[in-house]
């Protein structure tokens, strides 16, 4: 989606940057854990364990394959945004001013109007690079107002 004046709707895109990033930390947090001192039990517990977190990471933020998979977001009023998941209706909320924008990394923290807590990941590949640039600008000038 092109990014509008009044509304600013996201289409977010997989990301093989993020894919990258999750693969090498899970690969490296084994090799942590295969090292340590621990009974082999406690080692495939662990193994298992960041598996788990590692798969499901992947599904949800890198490939967008699960329902609450965040497949595009709109930037609404100023320090709000609408999320659009891949299955179910649309969520609103607010943007935690602990959010942080850099040219390599978004993270979006929002706060939603049912007073849950979301991260949105976004890396440079996830968007189409004009989107991505007007959603850091924006982002960037609602923490300075």
């Amino acid at each position: 989606m092109n990014a509008g004046v009044a509304g600013q709707p996201f289409t977010i895109l997989p990301s093989r940057i993020l894919t990258c990033f999750l693969v090498l930390s899970a690969i490296v947090c084994l090799c942590a854990i295969c090292c340590l001192p621990w009974a082999a039990g406690w080692k495939a517990a662990g193994v298992a364990g960041l598996l788990v977190v590692a798969g499901f990471s992947l599904m949800r933020d890198a490939w967008l394959r699960l329902p609450q998979s965040c497949v595009a977001f709109e930037l609404t009023a100023p320090r709000r945004l609408s999320l659009v998941p891949l299955a179910g209706d649309p969520v609103a909320g607010v943007i935690s001013d602990s959010s942080f924008v850099s040219p390599y990394l978004t993270l979006i923290n929002i706060r939603t109007d049912t007073g849950r807590r979301r991260s949105l990941v976004i890396m440079p590949d996830s968007l189409q690079a004009e989107d991505y640039r007007r959603l850091r600008v924006r982002l960037r000038w609602s923490t300075q107002a």
